[in-house]
């Protein structure tokens, strides 16, 4: 008899709504077994980068005490079994989907990043190893002492429409495939790297631009960017103003700021964000809401991939 293989979901994740959840046929996210809890601390214990020993505590919660001088200090309280985050999707057979799965699940609002995977074949278990990169990441401090982010299981069902819409997208739309595949690729670069801010953009760009023409000015991807953006928000599924991540100003200069944010990397230019480029407050906030863009637009992309394909022209 074969054994359901699994899939780990790494992400710290608080789940909202009824379990398990159906994402294709075959293809079942639920809480890991206790069986499979014990295979799962193994391979976590097993892919801490050397000299780290943090990592996300899927079995407790938090408690952070201040003491009577004003000082905090956290540790971990045991959570009961059945609060317990240890998210697998389990499946049959091969799991050629689960690639695809990887990378569209990080079109989700929150973190969803899928680990190792266990696949069995009656008694035989082979193991596909951890990403170091992944690994880099959740052996850190806020990882480690992070609060869980809540997931709803209408938003884990919809990895299986994203996939559907994947699949059947046509070769001219293959600027879509490209930025699903770039947008993943950029998740093994540091968000500390100034790069991952040039990234984002090229996929922007990808998505929405076309090359200047001779009777335009090089500020004219900036431009397109501007007014395109503000245009394909009516048609997103979630609000991405940038009211909700930067100092208040106007979109139009919001979007400037960015793109001078985004010119000065390109160029080796030093980046202040107590002077110039103080409304976007940060590297991180930046990158936040760039990617919540990209995760809008790609998934306009896979939806209405003609719609995209003209206003690439425009």
């Amino acid at each position: 008899m074969v054994k359901s293989s699994i899939a780990f979901i790494i992400s710290h994740l608080q789940v909202v709504g009824d379990l398990p959840v159906e994402i294709l046929p075959n293809y079942i996210f639920r809480p890991a077994t206790d069986f499979e809890v014990e295979q799962i601390k193994t391979i976590i214990k097993e892919s801490i980068p050397y000299k780290r020993n943090a990592w996300v505590s899927y079995d407790a919660e938090i408690v952070e005490t201040i003491n009577s001088i004003g000082n905090t200090s956290y540790s971990y309280a045991a959570l009961p079994r059945e609060r317990w985050k240890y998210w697998v999707i389990s499946f049959e057979g091969g799991n050629e989907r689960i690639p695809e799965f990887q990378l569209l699940s990080r079109l989700l609002p929150v973190n969803f990043e899928i680990g190792s995977q266990l696949i069995y074949d009656g008694e035989a278990m082979a193991h596909i190893l951890m990403s170091p990169y992944a690994a880099l990441r959740y052996s850190n401090w806020d990882q480690a002492f992070g609060k869980p982010e809540i997931v709803t299981t209408i938003q884990i069902a919809f990895i299986g429409e994203l996939y559907e819409m994947y699949q059947i997208l046509q070769d001219q739309f293959a600027f879509v495939r490209i930025a699903v595949q770039n947008f993943y690729s950029l998740s093994n670069i540091p968000d500390g790297s100034d790069l991952v801010i040039v990234g984002l953009f090229a996929i922007i760009e990808s998505l929405i631009t076309h090359a200047p023409r001779l009777s335009e000015s090089l500020d004219s991807i900036n431009h397109q960017i501007t007014n395109k953006i503000m245009l394909l928000r009516k048609r997103f599924s979630r609000n991405v103003l940038p009211k909700g991540y930067f100092m208040d100003a106007g979109e139009d200069k919001i979007w400037k700021k960015l793109y001078s944010y985004r010119s000065a990397v390109a160029h080796g230019t030093q980046v202040n964000f107590e002077g110039d480029h103080q409304i976007l407050k940060d590297r991180i906030t930046v990158i936040k809401f760039l990617q919540d863009n990209i995760k809008e637009l790609i998934i306009l992309g896979l939806k209405e991939p003609e719609f995209l394909y003209d206003l690439r022209k425009c």
